[in-house]
């Protein structure tokens, strides 16, 4: 009985102690290709002026970024503590879905 208690505590020391040494890790490297964004004013972008503070919009859809700032711009000066951003997109109607390669 003396030896087996004594195996079955050898045998557990043994087992926390094992590595495996047929496991390697290796860092895997990808590389993704962000797509190109056109921020020009011409082509088939709209823009729209966007209160992030009150979640609505402060000008309509625009075909020009200019036209679209000028619009909010009453109440922007009202208001310069509000957060805003400059939303985009493309004109309905064309191709809806950016040019960019999967992955």
């Amino acid at each position: 009985m003396k030896h087996l208690s004594m195996a079955v505590l050898l045998l557990g020391c043994v087992s926390c102690g094992y590595e495996d040494l047929s496991v390697k890790y290796r860092p895997v490297r990808t590389e993704v290709e962000v797509p190109g964004v056109n921020h020009d004013t011409g082509g088939d972008l709209q823009y729209m002026v966007y209160c992030t503070d009150e979640d609505r919009a402060l000008s309509g859809w625009e075909n020009s970024r200019s036209a679209a700032e000028s619009q909010a711009r009453e109440y922007l000066s009202a208001h310069p503590d509000r957060a805003w951003t400059v939303l985009w997109r493309q004109k309905p109607g064309g191709r809806l879905v950016p040019k960019h390669p999967r992955g």
